[in-house]
């Protein structure tokens, strides 16, 4: 018997941006939709104008999708996932960027987190696909690895180019595409002079300056009993969660998460329900946050190691919930 469900009560951390009421005042704010999701800025400047930065910022986001987004057939990235050659490839500063960061990753986790791992997400039914009604095989799983691996991409620091050595490699940046978006409108926002902002896009937030010269405050609550967990309090800092909230099979009373292990091909059975990050940049949170996931409390040490970054853990045992942090997440936050 093969049940698609959600687990509905293990959703991700939940953020709550806490404003005080006397600050309305100074405060400007608006909000949109972008990747799939929704965004929104908050900035504390009374010279704000939120109805001409609201265009420029929409501008700047199609920008970003024309760039990452998969689902566009014209993107760069699209196209570059289209490409088989196996010649070195020139792109964007932007798409660099991006790819560069996810391989600092690839390459921290031992290949757990892995931008390239979208041809098995298809095979277990967690992309387009969503009829599966058996376990993959074996053999179908190993021939679908041969096409995952950032080792298989050489990124050119010096020209910004990528070159696939399998040309049939292709590129999905969803786990990290939405922190650099934060950090791209975030550094907009301080060239035009708005020091004290925050930005989010589906949950991913970057907290820049004070808050009426105190730090932001972000509450992060339990899904579980809706209690706070934790109280962050950020300037120039940012937030990114992942969860095992999304999809899963039911196959035959076993269940399969769409959190997959890159290197077996399996889905990976014992994955934190969450995963919160803090770093300096949102992109870096975003895709910690997403490594966490497929490493578990080993990532814990990944973490200890990463520069001004802190992470906390959500494990289940037995029906038992517990938090688990890296060396000086309590003492900074």
């Amino acid at each position: 018997m093969i049940v698609l469900g959600r687990f509905k009560s293990f959703s991700i951390l939940l953020v709550v941006f806490i404003l005080s009421c006397s600050f309305k005042s100074d405060l400007s704010q608006f909000q949109g939709k972008t990747m799939g999701t929704t965004y929104n800025v908050k900035v504390y400047d009374h010279t704000f104008n939120p109805s001409v930065e609201k265009e420029s910022i929409d501008s700047l986001l199609l920008y970003l999708n024309s760039i990452l987004s998969t689902y566009i057939s014209t993107s760069e990235i699209s196209l570059l996932n289209k490409n088989r050659s196996n010649e070195e490839i020139q792109v964007s500063k932007i798409l660099f960027e991006n790819i560069e960061q996810a391989y600092r990753i690839y390459e921290e986790s031992l290949g757990m987190y892995d931008v390239t791992i979208y041809p098995l997400v298809e095979l277990w039914g967690f992309g387009e696909n969503k009829n599966i009604d058996k376990v993959p095989s074996e053999k179908i799983i190993n021939m679908n690895r041969k096409q995952v691996g950032m080792n298989k991409i050489q990124i050119n620091k010096e020209n910004k180019s990528i070159r696939k050595l399998n040309p049939l490699i292709g590129i999905d940046l969803s786990s990290i595409a939405k922190g650099y978006a934060v950090d791209y409108i975030s550094n907009y926002l301080t060239s035009e002079g708005y020091l004290n902002h925050m930005v989010e896009i589906g949950g991913e937030i970057r907290c820049k300056g004070l808050k009426k010269g105190k730090k932001w405050t972000v509450a992060i609550v339990d899904p579980i009993t809706k209690s706070f967990v934790d109280t962050l309090y950020l300037t120039d800092q940012s937030v990114a969660t992942s969860g095992n909230y999304n999809n899963f099979y039911n196959i035959r009373g076993e269940i399969y998460t769409h959190i997959i292990n890159p290197l077996t091909g399996y889905p990976i059975k014992d994955t934190p329900l969450s995963v919160t990050v803090v770093s300096n940049k949102c992109s870096t949170a975003d895709g910690y946050a997403t490594a966490l996931m497929t490493l578990g409390l080993n990532g814990i040490n990944l973490i200890n190691n990463v520069i001004e970054t802190e992470c906390m853990l959500m494990i289940e045992n037995e029906g038992t919930y517990n938090y688990f942090f890296s060396n000086n997440f309590k003492n900074k936050y």
